[in-house]
Order: structure tokens, then sequence, then C-alpha cells
């Protein structure tokens, strides 16, 4: 994963932005994460995204490698729904996934996974037919996972710097990757490359706008330090639409997490590539993430404060 320059606003760059809420988690997971969450509003645009510095971006990436890859190859519970796992609830979320893309493709589509993770959806895929399969991920022992008797074409790359030449692909999945970018226009930027003419993007996202549906305990879903963007529909058609996509399709959802009772409010969201590139159409909608997000972070607290 590359070190991007640290701006403002990671969609639109402007740097009217200002600090919502600040969390100090402490040290209560012992985790290489950063301790201090600081959310921050775009007043230009209406992105929400928590701020960083340089020492952040790297425990973040210190962190894929030391905690999250190997806590998820080495859990003791096979069903979860882990990242690429071959679990139950991981069949799922491809079936879902599968289901939601399979009007766009046929066996012989190029198909990359971004973020493939043990590479369990280029199993699930390659069970249904699908022939030109590869897949990239920043882990090493993520790829060594995945690589296991294997025939897919598996190399290391980020979704922002993918490891492939120009028109390589029909279709991109990018399933629970962008959240935890830096700069996840250049997701998009780099999809635009390696996509074909007309080719397919699909994005899956933890649904911001909808955080407060399901909150297991105060601030949870902000209390995931890797998930450092948080995005609506809005937002990413605003990426999108700068980078030369056109939305095709949406589908608001629930992803299973850790149990069948922890439930993720999601989007999957499906762009063609057109190559038009269109200046930044900020409207009335683009703020209502922020509003909402006021409402959470307000609620939140004062259940905090009556705790205390």
């Amino acid at each position: 994963m590359k070190l991007n320059k640290i701006i403002d606003c990671p969609i639109c760059e402007s740097t009217k932005t200002e600090n919502m809420m600040q969390i100090n988690c402490g040290g209560f997971d012992g985790s290489v994460l950063y301790k201090v969450i600081s959310i921050n509003t775009c007043n230009n645009c209406g992105h929400i995204f928590n701020k960083l510095t340089s020492d952040d971006i790297e425990g973040l990436i210190k962190y894929y490698n030391t905690e999250y890859a190997p806590v998820n190859i080495n859990a003791s519970y096979k069903t979860g729904n882990k990242p690429g796992g071959e679990g139950n609830d991981a069949y799922i979320r491809y079936s879902k996934l599968y289901q939601f893309i399979s009007s766009f493709i046929s066996p012989e589509s190029k198909i990359l996974d971004v973020g493939c993770a043990m590479g369990g959806f280029l199993d699930f895929l390659n069970d249904k037919g699908f022939i030109n399969l590869s897949g990239i991920d920043v882990t090493d022992d993520f790829l060594d996972y995945a690589r296991q008797n294997k025939r897919y074409n598996i190399k290391v790359g980020s979704a922002d710097s993918i490891p492939f030449k120009e028109n390589s692909f029909d279709l991109l999945t990018v399933n629970q990757v962008i959240e935890h970018l830096v700069s996840p226009s250049k997701v998009f930027q780099e999809a635009g490359r390696v996509l074909c003419e007309g080719g397919l993007l699909y994005i899956g996202v933890p649904d911001a706008l909808r955080y407060g549906d399901d909150n297991p305990f105060d601030f949870y879903w902000l209390l995931i330090r890797d998930h450092i963007q948080h995005f609506d529909v809005e937002h990413l058609k605003l990426i999108a639409e700068l980078e030369g996509f056109e939305l095709l399709n949406i589908n608001p959802n629930e992803s299973l997490v850790l149990t069948p009772e922890l439930k993720m409010p999601s989007l999957d969201v499906i762009f063609r590539y057109t190559g038009k590139r269109n200046q930044l159409k900020i409207t009335d909608n683009c703020f209502y993430l922020a509003e909402n997000f006021k409402e959470y972070l307000s609620l939140n607290l004062e259940k905090l404060k009556e705790k205390i």
C-alpha cells in the first residue's frame, strides 16, 4: 500500500473541512492502530472521513500485516464472514454479491478481485465456471494462503496501485476495501486504467447513512478504526463521475460481521467505465450524510453520558 499525500477532503481536496468529534480509544485493544479517532466533514462536498497523520497511516499499514491477516487466517471459528474466507457466512456474502453482478458478466469475463484476502470469492467464481480469474492483496499472509493449490493469477498489489496492464479486465470487484484507503479516488483512477472499454467496477462498502440502524454499542461502527472513509451512495457517485464512471445499479443490504446477530449496513454499487470525466456536481443530497452523522454522534454521546 502506498503512502499518499495527506490532503483535507479525500474526494474534492477542499481545505474547507472541520472536526465533528474526537474519540479517544486509549489502548483498550492493544492494537498498533491510532488511538484518537478524529472524525471530519468536508463543508464543500459533505464527505465524512477520519483525519490521519503520517504516523497513523504507518500504523494502519503495519496493522494489516501484523494483526488483521494473522487473526483472520488463524481464527478458530470457521463459519464467520472472514475476508476471503471459506465459511458459511462468507458464502452467503459471495452469493449475494454474485446475484448482484451476474447479469453483467459471463464465464469468459476477465475478473480481478481487488483485496482478495484468502481467495474465497475467487473459489466461488471458479465453482460457477469462471475461468479468467485474478486477485491482488497487500498482505503477505493473505497472499500465501490464497495461492495454496490455486490456479488463479494472484499478485501483490492494492486498489490504488494495480499491477496489471491497461485494458486487462471486464470487471473489478472491490468489496469492503475502499473504506480502508486514504485516497479512495485512486481506486477509480486505477480501475479506469485496467478495465476494458465499457468495463465494470463493483464497489461494496459499509453504508454510513445507516450506522444508527443496528448499533451493538456506543460508536461501534466508528471504533472499527481501519474504516477511515464513511460513504453513502452520493459520495461514491461524486468520485465515480469525476473519474469517468456511470452508475448502473445500487443495492442497500446487510453483511454479517462475526455472528448472525451482528450485521453491518452495506451498499453494493456497480459502475460502468465510460472514460468521460465530469466536473464535481455537488447537490443538496451530498450534505444529508453529514446531517445524519451529527445525529448519530449526538445520540451515542448522550447514551455514553447516561452510562457514565
